[in-house]
């Protein structure tokens, strides 16, 4: 069985262009996030998957630089680029991943990949109220299950969003939803990296946390919010969606 995370990464965001790249302790939020799979133990490897924009050929050379594979592909159609990467590299098992979410976990990302094939799901995910803090989730897709996704979700808002039609579909899917360990089940605590506040916020954990360029975990990260509270008023005003 063969598992491959896919990063889903652009250039061109509207609220924070560049996001992928902005500097955080010397190196890319790419470069971190890739940094957290790699601890994974039950993901082969990790694939970035761009578009073929020119703006997005930065990404491209980042990915050459260091020998991370990639692949690019339409800018709208998402669904079309994880299924060309995944029947590319016969992957039979997918874990999605946001190139804007660089405090995934990598230790929950292989609880969820266990129950996945335990529970021999289509898909599972664990962003919901008892999930993780946001921009902290993932999601894991069944080859099949994306392979239908990409055959039968012709819509435009299907292509854009790549599970959506399987979480539309719970009579053609097996849906499962993991819930986040208490320790760091905080939904409504803003990890993701869409705006300046958010890039300011996750700059200070990474500071603080990023010592010797050891990889630490969320449960950390809460432990230093709830320390100190004035940094979860860096981000608190921005709605999580």
């Amino acid at each position: 069985m063969k598992i491959v995370g896919i990063i889903q990464a652009r250039m061109g965001s509207t609220r924070l262009p560049g996001k992928v790249m902005k500097l955080i302790e010397g190196k890319p939020i790419l470069e971190h996030l890739i940094e957290r799979l790699n601890k994974t133990k039950n993901m082969d490897s990790t694939v970035i998957a761009t578009s073929n924009l020119s703006k997005d050929r930065e990404i491209v050379v980042f990915a050459k630089k260091r020998g991370i594979k990639f692949f690019t592909g339409s800018v709208e159609d998402v669904l079309s680029r994880y299924y060309n990467v995944a029947k590319r590299d016969e992957a039979d098992i997918i874990v999605r991943i946001c190139a804007d979410s660089p405090l995934a976990d990598p230790w929950e990302i292989d609880k969820m990949i266990e129950h996945h094939i335990k529970k021999k799901a289509d898909y599972t995910h664990n962003k919901h109220d008892k999930g993780p803090p946001f921009g902290t989730g993932a999601e894991v897709i069944s080859f099949d299950a994306l392979e239908r996704a990409y055959l039968l979700g012709k819509e435009p808002c299907y292509r854009e969003h790549v599970t959506l039609f399987i979480k539309e579909q719970p009579s053609m899917f097996k849906i499962e939803v993991v819930d986040a360990p208490k320790s760091i089940r905080f939904p409504s605590i803003r990890l993701v990296v869409d705006y300046e506040e958010d890039l300011k916020l996750v700059r200070e954990i990474y500071k603080e946390l990023y010592k010797n360029k050891r990889i630490f975990k969320l449960d950390e990260v809460i432990k230093l919010l709830n320390n100190n509270p004035e940094l979860r008023k860096i981000n608190a005003h921005i709605p999580n969606k």
